[in-house]
């Protein structure tokens, strides 16, 4: 919920294209939070693909923003900008805390996925009656849940299932690179179902998040041993 505050703010204080790119972020900082809270060691080539990675999402990001984009922002960019980085380093705390979580909890991923969900109920309560409250009293709770609509709420249901698969039996930082990717599919859908118009912006970044993924997946090189002190 304060994160998705920030970004509230962040995007009426920016222009759409910056708010995204910096946006990105949030892979480098998930790195960051990894290394500190989890301990995990990151070779010199897997830092290097992160920064190609946020590189090549940021490109991405930007071309969608600058086609999406309609007004400027009439903010403050300097308020913007600490919206955005904190939400940035929100978002890698929150992703690093929850594998933690998953990773090292007795209970099911299943009892987890339910207790974590009832904050969001809770906060996502609170905005509905502050922002609709009439409307629910009047028409109930379930007004406007078309098909259509049930069919987006299961689809991301059985996303956010997905993504605490992917967090228990892999990585945030890998959830990033899984996350950057599906960007780079659903830009490709739209292109051959909705008449969207590839850009240089995509093209770059999809050859960068590629290449990204393709050195971070990559073993590292053996440590040297080192030489036996006694042996002439």
């Amino acid at each position: 919920a304060i994160q998705n505050n920030l970004l509230y703010v962040a995007m009426s204080n920016l222009d759409g294209p910056t708010c995204a790119v910096l946006y990105q972020l949030k892979i480098l900082t998930t790195a960051v939070f990894s290394v500190t809270v989890l301990k995990r060691q990151l070779s010199t080539t897997k830092w290097g693909a992160l920064v190609m990675l946020f590189v090549g999402a940021a490109c991405v990001q930007y071309g969608n923003s600058v086609r999406a984009s309609t007004a400027e922002s009439v903010g403050d960019p300097m308020v913007g900008l600490i919206a955005v980085l904190s939400a940035c380093c929100i978002s890698g705390f929150a992703g690093v805390f929850l594998e933690l979580k998953l990773k090292d909890a007795k209970a099911s991923l299943w009892l987890k996925n339910v207790q974590l969900a009832l904050f969001g109920v809770v906060f996502g309560m609170f905005g509905a009656f502050y922002k609709d409250g009439e409307a629910i009293a009047e028409f109930g709770w379930f007004q406007g849940y078309s098909p259509a609509v049930w069919a987006v709420i299961f689809d991301v249901s059985a996303g956010g299932l997905l993504v605490a698969l992917v967090v228990k039996y892999a990585d945030s930082i890998r959830k990033g690179f899984a996350t950057t990717i599906s960007i780079l599919l659903s830009t490709l859908i739209g292109v051959m179902f909705m008449g969207f118009s590839l850009s240089m912006w995509f093209v770059t970044g999809l050859v960068l998040v590629l290449a990204a993924t393709f050195g971070y997946i990559q073993p590292d090189a053996p440590k040297p041993k080192p030489r036996n002190a006694g042996v002439v």
